[in-house]
């Protein structure tokens, strides 16, 4: 705002309140369901500071949207101020930023929606659990975060247990000259260099760089083509892929089939 830099605001603004619904609300449901009543209050309080910033950030861009929805939060919590546009602009707790932690959550936020994305390639649901997954990374910030986190990724992508790899050699890798790329960075050598991308033995990736006639290729410069085994599907991100498979234990299928008839139960209350 004091760069004005207007357009920018808003963006901020969606992904703030995303954050709130898409990734905290996710990770509390449990606890709104079955937690302590001292942990369901911490939930709403966190939930209505939340939401009531949110409010205070779009009062200057969206004045009537947020004062409605403001007289909904004033009734419902006895508020004192008449109007959304009596409070002072919100301060930050610097205290509070945990920057490390906001890169570590990042992580596993892709590595999920990584596996959820094999998940709808193999039209498996995510009531029904998987027994293992194959992560493919040569990133060891990835490694050591889903190490670290690996109870939070299970819990929210229904996968039992990962194994982390620097190559799953059970894919078979091919890959291709990536022009714009190459052209970006290489001009008038592209085409030569093209050639030399085609010809080279798919060994020679090393899973982060190809050196060929003393030139660095990267990642960015090819185009990848897996060849999967059977039953296998593949999520991908920017530091890996993620590798599942549908063959599941007699276990993992009653749980499912459990958890299915919970919902059909459910369904019918």
């Amino acid at each position: 705002m004091k760069k004005y830099a207007l357009n920018e605001v808003p963006w901020n603004i969606e992904e703030f309140y995303l954050e709130l619904s898409r990734t905290y609300i996710q990770l509390v449901r449990e606890k709104i369901n079955y937690g302590t009543e001292e942990e369901k209050k911490q939930i709403i309080w966190i939930v209505y500071n939340a939401l009531k910033t949110i409010l205070l950030l779009i009062a200057p861009i969206t004045p009537i949207f947020s004062e409605l929805l403001y007289q909904n939060f004033k009734r419902e919590f006895s508020l004192e101020k008449t109007s959304i546009h009596m409070f002072r602009w919100p301060n930050h707790d610097k205290t509070k930023i945990n920057q490390n932690l906001e890169q570590e959550i990042e992580i596993i936020k892709n590595c999920i929606q990584a596996a959820l994305s094999a998940r709808e390639k193999s039209s498996q649901g995510i009531r029904w659990p998987i027994k293992e997954a194959i992560l493919e990374t040569t990133d060891e910030n990835v490694k050591n975060t889903m190490e670290k986190h690996m109870s939070l990724f299970s819990k929210q992508t229904n996968i039992k247990s990962v194994k982390i790899v620097r190559t799953f050699e059970q894919v078979k890798v091919s890959f291709s000259p990536n022009y714009k790329s190459l052209g970006k960075d290489f001009t008038r050598e592209t085409h030569k260099i093209a050639n030399l991308i085609e010809k080279a033995d798919t060994d020679a990736w090393n899973g982060e760089t190809l050196n060929i006639a003393g030139y660095k290729i990267e990642k960015k410069h090819l185009n990848f083509e897996r060849e999967l085994p059977e039953n296998w599907f593949i999520g991908i991100f920017e530091e890996g892929n993620l590798y599942l498979t549908i063959e599941n234990s007699e276990e993992c299928l009653s749980e499912g089939y459990t958890r299915e008839m919970c919902r059909q139960v459910q369904n019918f209350r």
